[in-house]
């Protein structure tokens, strides 16, 4: 059984007597307690993710005073000698990317941000459709004016935690 299937079960455990949202730090306290340790593999990886979040959220300053991400990233499909597919995940400063880099960079991030809105189209369709008996949650996907405000405001807050979000989470 995988690893993921693993804690979904275990989440599904946790949740039986709970009525309300489920905090992933109470569940992962709870497993720690009942004695549950991850994989070498999977403690690999959560380090791994620390590190990704924080190259994806180091952020400089441009000479027109516009706050960039420092680090960029491109996902590649490996195939390793015995066959077994993987993703690998390389990143680049952006004082030293080669310009192929950062367009192949671009493009998976906007790729990333498109199937996270569909995603979140498919997630509030669903909602509305079978479980919301009340007016229907309208989500307007159309950023153009979300755009303008950000370039009008030199002091819109500080998301250097979010940057990324969903379109992220993967490198």
């Amino acid at each position: 059984m995988s690893y993921n299937k693993q804690l979904q079960i275990q989440i599904d455990e946790f949740g039986k007597d709970k009525d309300g949202p489920l905090n992933p730090y109470e569940i992962a306290d709870w497993l720690i307690r009942k004695g549950w340790k991850p994989p070498l593999k999977v403690e690999l990886a959560s380090l791994a993710g620390d590190i990704t979040k924080a190259m994806r959220t180091q952020t400089v300053i441009d000479p027109r005073g516009r706050k960039v991400r420092k680090k960029h990233v491109v996902g590649y499909k490996e195939t390793l000698a015995n066959g077994e597919k993987i993703q690998l995940w390389l990143w680049y400063d952006v004082d030293i990317a080669p310009p192929p880099f950062m367009f192949e960079s671009f493009q998976q991030r906007r790729g990333r941000i498109a199937d996270a809105c569909w995603q979140l189209k498919q997630d509030s369709d669903s909602y509305n459709e079978f479980h919301n008996k009340s007016i229907p949650i309208q989500v307007y996907l159309d950023f153009r004016e979300d755009m303008e405000e950000r370039s009008m405001s030199k002091n819109y807050p500080d998301s250097s935690d979010e940057l990324g979000g969903d379109d992220d989470v993967d490198d």
